[in-house]
């Protein structure tokens, strides 16, 4: 994979967002855009079972609201904390 903006840049880039828009709206943004890239992914969101892992940071709220949008159109939608996940923990399915 090949990165579209260095982390240094992409701390730029959020620096010049937030002097024109509030971070409540680049979330809302963000965490929208994802939501749709999800239903052209999955053809739709009706009855698909998603699960969201989202940590406590700002990239974390975008999956938050990404949840929110997909459970609002019919997703069966899962969120799980960052935090809740035990390294060496074997990963078991997730109960809906």
């Amino acid at each position: 994979m090949r990165a579209v903006l260095t982390r240094d840049e992409m701390r730029a880039s959020d620096a010049a967002a937030l002097a024109t828009v509030s971070h409540e709206a680049l979330v809302e943004r963000a965490g929208t855009a994802v939501a749709h890239a999800a239903l052209r992914m999955l053809g739709g969101g009706y009855g698909r079972r998603v699960v969201v892992l989202a940590g406590k940071g700002s990239n974390g709220a975008d999956g938050r609201v990404a949840a929110a949008y997909l459970a609002d159109r019919g997703a069966l939608v899962r969120i799980v904390e960052a935090g809740e996940v035990v390294a060496g923990t074997p990963c078991r399915r997730a109960t809906w």
